[in-house]
């Protein structure tokens, strides 16, 4: 009995400060709910810099449906499992598979998801695994050439996470982030972004990574979440799957608390423009 109780005396001793430091985002009302934030839900930039409450919130559900919110767009699966949306990208020769969220598009913002992907084959080409605020309008997108990027990934680099934000005609600003975590193999991360007409910032599992002030990055289009597997023209594809188990959109009108610091991406040229 002893033993216990010092083993437990040594447990609250270690618990009780930490719960006494708890973020104010654990606080009842935060999140966007009486009850506050869940311990998943604080590792994200919406609740460490109190961004809330949320204008638009994507939880999804179960079954094996596509939700009406979510447009599917080449050869490939979307659906609802288990409370994520499920976007499935083929094995063999095949072409990009994306996903794209209906009727949230805004100039300026902050977008958040939480996500997990995973290769589900081998022997062929991986997919890149992309999230990206792309233009609303389809004649605005120019081949990617105005996508600010949320997440590029492909697991021949299994820790990298790439970032940027393009312009026309041909610029684009570059930023990669190696995790301590890997990015696929079904591990969870939170990716973020937050728009302005004076700078992009991305956010990593609650954390400001880069940030982007050259005026000529900015392109001012209404903007919405899209989440693709890009395949190689021509190639044999190994089979992905690509889950997010939430999205958010929040405006600009409440300030949270200021992000400061982040990266400068590196200005290169981006040739897929047309």
């Amino acid at each position: 009995m002893t033993t216990r109780l010092a083993v437990l005396g040594s447990v609250l001793a270690v618990a009780l400060p930490l719960l006494a430091t708890a973020p104010a985002s654990a606080a009842p009302g935060s999140c966007g709910r009486p009850s506050g934030c869940t311990a998943f839900e604080l590792v994200h930039a919406g609740a460490s810099y109190n961004w809330y409450p949320v204008k638009h919130r994507y939880e999804f559900k179960g079954g094996r449906t596509e939700p009406r919110e979510w447009r599917l767009t080449g050869p490939g699966r979307l659906y609802q499992q288990n409370g994520m949306l499920t976007l499935v990208g083929r094995k063999g020769r095949s072409a990009d598979v994306m996903t794209t969220w209906k009727g949230v598009s805004y100039t300026k913002g902050r977008w958040e998801t939480r996500l997990r992907t995973a290769r589900e084959s081998r022997g062929a080409t991986d997919y890149r695994v992309q999230v990206a605020l792309v233009p609303a309008a389809k004649k605005k997108r120019h081949c990617g050439a105005r996508d600010i990027v949320m997440l590029d990934y492909t697991p021949k680099k299994s820790h990298t996470a790439k970032f940027a934000v393009r312009n026309l005609p041909n610029v684009q600003f570059v930023y990669d982030k190696e995790l301590s975590r890997k990015v696929g193999s079904d591990e969870w991360h939170v990716f973020g972004v937050e728009v302005t007409p004076k700078h992009v910032k991305w956010f990593v599992d609650a954390r400001l990574v880069a940030t982007e002030k050259r005026p000529a990055a900015l392109s001012g289009v209404p903007l919405t979440m899209q989440a693709r597997l890009v395949a190689e023209p021509g190639a044999r594809m190994n089979k992905t799957r690509l889950q997010m188990d939430w999205a958010r959109y929040w405006t600009m009108k409440k300030k949270g608390a200021k992000a400061t610091g982040g990266a400068k991406p590196d200005q290169k040229t981006y040739a897929g423009a047309c």
